[in-house]
């Protein structure tokens, strides 16, 4: 008796030779072949798992590839298919559907018809896995994973083996951005002095001589301050209009007030008295009011002239119906100091709530209707802002500010209902329109976030007189509810003053604005970048302001200042310098000069001749002013045009044409012949 058992996966003929003894000598051999019959074997199929991140999203897609090793010992021909998934999966909250290709090796997952997963698979086991947008997590749990299996199939047309491929996907977070920015604040420093006001030209109805007064009421100025009109009906309470200016502004010394702020001019009172009908009353006069505003110690007069009109109304038993008009015009005066343009204006009357207005209501029988008459200096400069972006990362989810803490004010934001202040007093204002907040600091800055994207600007308050700081708490969300929190922080500074001593070393400034003040000695001062204020002071300077619109004074002293190569700004964007104490006489008799050498790039001239340099120098009259025009480049060649300018240098309080009654060539020789100008 025997048995048999063929090897693992073995068909087909077996031989081996059988051997019979009688243990006596004889022997006897046999053959025996064994046929195995072939029995078909299924297919052997591999696991896997694919990794997916949806950080990857920010840039592309995530996609893994891999090979399951499908084989059929017995077969060459192996089918593999996938299946479709069983899993729950949701896309910004929409559910995910499945769809196989008809040969299944084709698995799709869309969401709101957009693709979201693609999986492929091959007859030989090679598969790879694409996510193209972010599945739903569990909230707010961070960089959690959620997987799902992918069923598997392969068969050789007898047998099958089943498998699956598991997708594990990692949930992205938000990155917060914190910062930390500086900005230096050029602050100007205002003065208004030699305030003058009054009345001019009042004209009236039913004019008499006898009936109306004109008095110059104050000792400082010429202006009519009093008006009085009309017959009056009892105890000759005569109807009229009084100007009383603001005593802190009518001395050549003046007072310092705060730029973009309003102030006040003088007290304006009208007496309203009942008068005869018939007898004169006024319709409107002109109020005058002249005034020196020195900025940064820069001097320009300005002057208002506008109508105050006036409405008589009847008088009845109705107060309010009886009260008299009265309308006050604003106006506005632009003036530049370096280069820097400013608007003085007049803005109207304060009425008894506090709020400027142009138009007031004076009630009968009284002379207490006094209403304060109010301006404001504002400067029209670039802004001096910073910005960056809250968001770091947004991840594939999408993310937004939920909040932003200003002050100790929390604003909460929701994208479908907008902000809601949870904590503090409001101090913003929301747009809908573009999803931005705009809040204005304590300490006079502005930030303005797109609560969508995380994008912030700061503009800072110029009127920073010390160091100071704002901050912008925040938190972002996204929308598994994953959040992350930082800060920003903005460092705000007035220009950093130097007071230099008698050493002899040159003084190298930054980029930021500067107050740099010399020593007694001769000092060798480089503004560089930024709007510098440079004071030499005594001794003979050399001051370079640099980059930039400078305010310039050399001080006791003969005195040069100078610029450089890239010193200028554009053609038609120009720095403009000023110099407040260019001193006229001749180098040799200790006057100051200017150095263009190193600025002017191809000038030529012989001696006190002027060469070609009217290519590159222009001079101008303004208002008892040199402004001196300049093209580094020679570009006036063909005649001068403001849109060469690429520098721009004001001589304060120095006229250089004699009234206009020089050339442009003359001036250029005569501060040649006196060695005030220095050119290649």
């Amino acid at each position: 008796t025997w048995t048999y058992t063929p090897g693992s996966n073995f068909n087909g003929t077996d031989v081996f030779t059988v051997t019979i003894s009688d243990g006596q000598g004889g022997i006897s051999t046999a053959t025996v072949n064994v046929g195995v019959t072939a029995v078909n074997d299924a297919p052997t199929l591999g696991s896997a798992s694919v990794a997916l991140l949806e950080a990857d999203l920010a840039s592309a897609v995530s996609t893994q590839s891999g090979s399951l090793n499908t084989l059929d010992i017995d077969s060459a021909t192996v089918t593999t298919r996938l299946a479709l998934p069983t899993a729950a999966l949701t896309s910004s909250g929409a559910a995910v559907t499945w769809s196989l290709s008809s040969d299944g090796h084709t698995l799709l997952g869309t969401a709101d018809s957009s693709e979201v997963l693609r999986a492929t698979i091959d007859n030989q086991g090679n598969y790879t896995v694409t996510l193209s947008k972010p599945i739903d997590h569990a909230v707010d749990q961070g960089q959690n994973l959620a997987s799902f299996n992918i069923g598997i199939s392969a068969t050789d047309g007898i047998a099958t083996t089943l498998g699956s491929l598991t997708v594990r996907i990692t949930d992205d977070t938000p990155e917060a951005n914190a910062a930390v920015h500086s900005l230096r604040i050029r602050t100007d420093t205002i003065n208004v002095n030699d305030l003058d006001a009054g009345f001019i030209g009042d004209t009236y109805q039913n004019y008499s001589y006898f009936e109306v007064r004109r008095t110059d009421a104050d000792s400082h100025d010429t202006f009519v301050d009093r008006l009085r009109w009309g017959d009056p009906v009892s105890n000759s309470l005569k109807s009229g209009y009084d100007l009383v200016d603001n005593v802190g502004f009518t001395s050549s010394t003046g007072t310092v007030i705060t730029e973009g702020t309003a102030f006040k001019l003088g007290d304006f009172t009208h007496s309203n008295y009942a008068i005869y009908g018939g007898s004169s009353t006024l319709s409107y006069t002109d109020v005058t009011i002249r005034m020196d505003v020195t900025i940064n110690g820069v001097s320009t007069p300005v002057a208002f002239s506008v109508r105050l009109n006036h409405t008589e109304t009847p008088n009845s038993a109705d107060a309010v119906a009886s009260r008299d008009i009265i309308t006050l015009p604003a106006q506005t005066v632009s003036v530049q100091i370096a280069g820097q343009s400013y608007t003085v204006s007049l803005l109207g009357f304060q009425d008894k709530s506090g709020n400027i207005v142009n138009t007031i209501y004076t009630d009968e029988g009284t002379n207490n209707n006094t209403f304060g008459i109010y301006a404001q200096v504002s400067s029209v400069q670039t802004p001096v802002q910073t910005s960056g972006e809250l968001l770091n990362q947004a991840g594939a989810d999408g993310a937004y500010l939920s909040e932003v803490i200003i002050d100790g004010t929390r604003y909460g934001y929701n994208p479908t209902s907008g902000i809601t202040v949870t904590s503090g007093t409001d101090h913003g204002n929301f747009s809908a329109a573009d999803q931005t907040l705009t809040v204005q600091t304590g300490l006079g800055g502005v930030f303005v976030i797109d609560m969508d994207d995380g994008n912030y600007t700061y503009t800072a308050s110029t009127n920073v007189t010390s160091s100071a700081s704002d901050v912008l708490a925040y938190t972002v969300r996204d929308v598994d509810g994953d959040t992350a929190s930082a800060t920003v922080v903005v460092n705000v500074a007035p220009p950093t003053t130097v007071t230099l001593s008698n050493t002899g070393i040159p003084y190298q400034g930054n980029a930021d604005p500067e107050n740099i003040f010399g020593s007694s000695g001769n000092d060798t001062i480089y503004g560089d970048g930024g709007s510098d204020h440079i004071s030499g002071n005594g001794g003979n300077d050399t001051v370079h302001g640099g980059q930039g619109s400078d305010l310039l004074g050399g001080g006791a002293g003969s005195d040069v200042f100078a610029w450089s190569f890239n010193d200028q700004g554009t053609p038609g964007d120009a720095y403009h310098d000023v110099i407040t104490d260019f001193n006229t006489a001749s180098r040799l008799a200790g006057g100051d000069v200017l150095d263009l050498r190193d600025l002017l790039q191809g000038e030529l001239h012989l001696g006190t001749n002027s060469g070609n340099l009217g290519n590159f120098l222009q001079f101008e009259n303004v208002g008892g002013n040199t402004l001196l025009h300049i093209s580094s480049t020679g570009a006036y060649n063909s005649g001068y045009a403001a849109t060469k300018d690429d520098q721009t240098i004001t001589l304060q309080g120095v006229d250089l044409s004699n009234n206009n009654t020089l050339s442009n060539s003359q001036i250029i020789q005569n501060l040649l012949a006196g060695g005030k100008l220095i050119t290649d």
